[in-house]
């Protein structure tokens, strides 16, 4: 089964179809693919310039790129973009050896002969390797051809049937990397966005540093060194971000073939929650000072250990409070608590006095990419965070609950529920 031709190589088959009427003065040019499924054989129809008056303007002539059809065959005659006998046949990817051995029987029919030179028609045989992928057919009102029109025409013939084989190597291969590509993607766009929020977090330790330390202070030259090269690193990480955004040219090679596209195994294994979140806060505290927020701790007391991965915990908790500190306002609060959920299940509940969510925009929550009206705004990010960290809390057992406005009736806020499971004795270590 053969792939639907290419923009690429139908403007091929128009440049030759120029060629031949303006040089050879053809009145009928077309071109059709082969495709055989037991004893029917179908022809595909790419480009056909119908019987009309041969003028040198070509551009005003009526060429058509037609689409994927599949079209009975009967006599050479009835090679015409008739409707008859039309069907849409499925097409999984091709698979194109090198063709080896003698060319099939059906070229030594008369229909793969080309005709007597005083026919009207031509027909030549695109043939690659010996592997049959379609026909040219060419017509001229009163025929006659002469030696060395049909040696130029089978030069055209043969750059078509080089052509058609890389046209569909090249659409194999984009399809069946396809996938790939995705998947590269995704696992890029996870290892960036997870980069930012360690790196956002120096820097704000890093300004903090700088404020405490007088000019006389003879550290506070490193700590500007430390400061400015995250400012270098948030540059090149903006750069990075730029590219994975940007659609790839259709010809460029993707070379990350080396990058491992299998997610990381996580390690659960029993847990204190408070004492994994405990070093997040440092950072989020200094980062919520400067910009007058209020944060609020309330642990629960006596939690047993939950089943989790410690660093995937960490990234989920990062996200959902580097959210919590860019959409709260100036004065706003945050606030954070822990609870036993159930006799299996314990929480972390983080409530922002934020403007909410739309909504339109909390039913595609967690899609990649996803920012809803966030978008048109000023606040930077990528509509990765709660995506990943619903994949994570996932793999741990968990889930993620959204719910805003909260309180309900409130008109803003946001609240954030993440249930983990307890560590069950069969997990807790021997003493």
């Amino acid at each position: 089964m053969l792939w639907p031709a290419s923009p690429e190589y139908v403007a091929l088959c128009r440049s030759q179809a120029r060629l031949t009427v303006n040089h050879l003065g053809i009145s009928s040019f077309g071109v059709y693919l082969t495709e055989e499924s037991g004893d029917r054989r179908s022809w595909l129809p790419v480009l056909v310039y119908p019987d009309a008056n041969a003028t040198a303007n070509l551009d005003s002539l009526p060429f058509s790129a037609l689409p994927p059809q599949s079209v009975s065959f009967r006599e050479p005659q009835g090679l015409s973009a008739s409707s008859e006998g039309i069907s849409a046949p499925s097409r999984p990817l091709p698979s194109l050896p090198p063709a080896s051995g003698s060319p099939p029987s059906c070229l030594e029919t008369e229909f793969w002969q080309r005709m007597s030179p005083e026919s009207e028609h031509l027909i030549f045989p695109l043939i690659y390797e010996s592997l049959p992928l379609g026909v040219l057919v060419v017509r001229r009102l009163g025929g006659n051809w002469q030696a060395w029109e049909e040696e130029q025409l089978q030069q055209v013939a043969n750059t078509l049937a080089i052509g058609c084989v890389m046209d569909q190597r090249h659409q194999w291969l984009s399809q069946a990397q396809a996938p790939t590509l995705a998947q590269q993607q995704d696992v890029l766009g996870n290892l960036l966005h997870q980069f930012r929020n360690p790196l956002m977090a120096l820097q704000t330790l890093t300004k903090l540093l700088l404020k405490r330390l007088q000019a006389p202070d003879k550290n506070r030259p490193i700590v500007e060194s430390i400061w400015q090269e995250g400012q270098r690193l948030q540059s090149l990480v903006e750069q990075f971000q730029a590219t994975l955004e940007a659609s790839p040219h259709p010809l460029a090679p993707v070379t990350t073939a080396s990058l491992s596209l299998a997610p990381a195994a996580l390690n659960l294994r029993p847990t204190d929650l408070v004492g994994t979140i405990q070093p997040l806060l440092t950072a989020v505290q200094a980062r919520a000072s400067e910009s007058e927020i209020t944060l609020k701790v309330e642990w629960a007391p006596q939690l047993p250990p939950a089943l989790i991965d410690p660093i995937a915990l960490q990234d989920i908790v990062g996200n959902l409070l580097d959210n919590a500190c860019k959409y709260t306002s100036l004065g706003g609060e945050i606030h954070l608590q822990t609870r036993l959920l159930s006799p299996t299940t314990q929480g972390l509940l983080i409530v922002d006095t934020g403007p909410g969510i739309p909504p339109g925009d909390l039913l595609h929550l967690g899609e990649r990419g996803y920012r809803g009206q966030q978008a048109q705004g000023t606040i930077p990010g990528t509509g990765l965070g709660i995506a990943i960290a619903k994949n994570l809390v996932a793999q741990m057992g968990g889930s993620l609950t959204i719910q805003s406005p909260f309180p309900p009736d409130s008109g803003q806020g946001t609240a954030v529920l993440l249930a983990l499971p307890n560590a069950s004795e069969g997990h807790l270590p021997e003493c």
